[in-house]
């Protein structure tokens, strides 16, 4: 990782040294995150918190349990390529832009309000990649809980991927990450509607429960 080197008067230096962050940076700097995601049904933009907001730390967490294909449009791994490096390029670069500002000049930013998503329904079928470890795509998760599989809703991408991702965290002995902070706030896009799209979702749920209590089964024999 590059090391960048950032000259400030030594007012302002002592100033840092007292003060660190000001907290509105860590409430914009969510906003940032949010917005450069991937936007399809919002709920990938939902998965995004600020867990730490501290002067000597703000921290942001993407929450995979929730939208664990995340890491997929990161990663550039699948039929979706265009979003990689969105967080570790993109993100991270709009962020520290506005960070070495701050640095320089001391103005906080004044657009802090928790950051808002509009859930709606996918602009497209669901995706029919099947995940290397679990063999599960978003439509084989939906087939098998008899649900319409040619559209989804961000409802029901939350639980599919939950279905997903303790799937997965159980077959490689991995750990659940879900740490609580600000959330991203969210609402229902007006007039979005797909004729079946929850149908069936209390059925979703169910699953999850059972995938969680296989996962925790999994846990406890090691």
């Amino acid at each position: 990782m590059a090391e960048i080197t950032i000259y400030v008067s030594e007012e302002r230096y002592n100033q840092l040294l007292e003060k660190g962050f000001d907290s509105s940076l860590g409430y914009y700097f969510h906003n940032v995150a949010v917005m450069c995601m991937a936007y399809d049904t919002g709920n990938a933009r939902s998965a995004i918190s600020l867990t730490r907001n501290t002067p000597k730390l703000i921290q942001i967490d993407y929450n995979l349990l929730k939208a664990n294909y995340i890491k997929f449009l990161e990663e550039g791994i699948g039929p979706v390529k265009k979003h990689k490096g969105m967080i570790s390029v993109v993100t991270v670069g709009a962020i520290g832009e506005q960070l070495v500002g701050w640095l320089l000049t001391g103005s906080n930013p004044t657009f802090t309000s928790p950051p808002v998503v509009a859930l709606r329904t996918s602009q497209y079928r669901p995706f029919m990649a099947k995940s290397s470890v679990t063999g599960l795509s978003e439509r084989d998760v939906l087939r098998q809980a008899g649900m319409y599989d040619k559209a989804i809703s961000a409802s029901a991408r939350k639980e599919v991927s939950k279905i997903r991702e303790y799937a997965y965290q159980t077959a490689i002995g991995g750990k659940i990450q879900n740490k609580m902070g600000q959330r991203t706030e969210t609402t229902k896009l007006e007039g979005n509607y797909t004729p079946h799209g929850n149908r069936g979702i209390g059925i979703l749920r169910n699953q999850v429960q059972q995938r969680k209590a296989e996962y925790k089964a999994s846990r406890e024999i090691e």
